[in-house]
């Protein structure tokens, strides 16, 4: 039963006005009633650590009516009757979305608090020119609590060429609650090797 309290209480949380202000990954995956589907949400890491032993890891199926089931004690959010997708009860639109950014020696990036720390700190290569810093940020939210989000911007030279970004960022985490940095990089390292954002 707690362990039931506690993921309905992260899917309330994510689609939260406290977390849809900043959550640009979790918007870009609704749809036109708000809604996600389920199988994004059961997929969280968060949500994952939650399910049962009996749950087979890679068995999204199973992972997906567990949670539409447990959903239905949510006074929050609400699965439809297909158990594919999950949303808002609440038809209040949703709250602007913002994002914390700072700029310092030419180098943007999502500051939260915090010093720069290495050791603190996830390398992400190969992104594709679709990802944001918004997006990194969102994405390795779901693993522990992130500080700061920088991708390095590309040169523009004299004739006006270049921009986009160098194909690569940093993460880092700070400690919370829960997960030290030091367990959310291990963590992000092995959850997050290898996979692909927008084909990258």
């Amino acid at each position: 039963q707690e362990v039931k309290s506690a993921m309905i209480r992260q899917v309330e949380y994510y689609f939260s006005d406290e977390n849809l202000r900043t959550d640009s990954f979790l918007r870009g995956k609704m749809d036109l009633e708000n809604a996600v589907e389920l199988s994004i949400i059961a997929g969280f890491p968060k949500i994952k650590s939650m399910y049962p032993p009996s749950i087979n890891a890679t068995d999204s199926q199973a992972q997906c009516l567990l949670l539409a089931a447990v959903l239905q004690s949510s006074t929050q959010v609400v699965v439809d009757d297909a158990r594919l997708t999950v949303r808002r009860k609440s038809s209040a639109p949703l709250p602007e979305l913002v994002a914390r950014r700072s700029s310092r020696n030419g180098s943007s990036g999502i500051v939260l608090g915090g010093e720069r720390d290495p050791d603190k700190t996830v390398f992400v290569g190969n992104l594709s020119q679709q990802v944001t810093e918004v997006l990194l940020y969102e994405l390795f939210s779901q693993i522990g609590p992130v500080d700061r989000v920088s991708i390095p911007p590309q040169a523009v030279d004299a004739g006006g060429g270049g921009g986009g970004h160098r194909g690569y960022g940093f993460v880092q985490f700070r400690d919370g609650p829960v997960n030290s940095s030091k367990h959310s990089v291990t963590y992000a390292v092995r959850v997050m090797h290898g996979v692909p954002l927008f084909g990258a």
